[in-house]
């Protein structure tokens, strides 16, 4: 038997053996197992404890990252804006936290750094975009536009529609038009038209600063 051949048959052998294990992670995922009955309770226990041992250190990143994110040196800030970004959804709640409870730039560095998590931030960014405390609006806001998800178009909407605090409504509009969802400009634009020219260019002035 030719080398070359040998070399296709033990791929499509290696290719079939990890088509097997993944049905069985997937059935074993389901509470099921197509090849180990017995063992499959053992399976998924050994899953959830390095599920939980990966949980449990990923944490304690979170928290060393967090406390390089509130420091003085803004460069390593940034760096650790980055490195949160890569531990994605585990980092949400204590930086959203932090956006909630902190104060001044701390609440905008949180916002950074939930923008750079991006798509798992959204949801509780939304929830934050609706509190009445501009503090924390501001910021949440600021961040949905940096994300871009059109999830967050209809919630900016209303919030850009019935907010009282005019700031707020422009730092909404030029998320919406940063946002570039169909929807969301043709909200702005009725707003741009019932508020006037000012609203407008001030609306131009945050697009451009954001």
């Amino acid at each position: 038997m030719g080398g070359l051949q040998r070399c296709s048959i033990c791929h499509g052998i290696k290719i079939y053996a990890m088509q097997r294990f993944y049905s069985m992670l997937r059935a074993v995922s389901l509470g099921k197992s197509l090849l180990y009955p017995a063992a499959s309770g053992m399976f998924v226990g050994g899953i959830r404890k390095m599920a939980g041992e990966a949980q449990k250190i990923a944490g304690n990143r979170v928290s060393e990252l967090m406390d390089v994110l509130v420091g003085n040196d803004t460069y390593r800030s940034l760096q650790a804006m980055d490195s949160l970004r890569e531990i994605g959804m585990p980092a949400v709640a204590p930086l959203m936290e932090l956006m909630m409870t902190g104060t001044g730039n701390v609440r905008w560095r949180a916002a950074m750094a939930l923008a750079r998590v991006g798509p798992y931030s959204v949801e509780p960014l939304i929830d934050a975009a609706a509190t009445r405390e501009e503090a924390i609006r501001n910021p949440a806001v600021w961040a949905l536009s940096e994300i871009g998800s059109p999830k967050a178009v209809e919630p900016l909407i209303n919030v850009m529609q019935k907010e009282e605090s005019e700031c707020c409504r422009i730092i909404t509009a030029a998320a919406l038009l940063k946002i570039n969802d169909p929807d969301g400009v043709k909200a702005v634009q009725r707003e741009i038209e019932r508020s006037g020219e000012e609203f407008e260019g001030r609306v131009t002035e945050a697009l451009v600063g954001s």
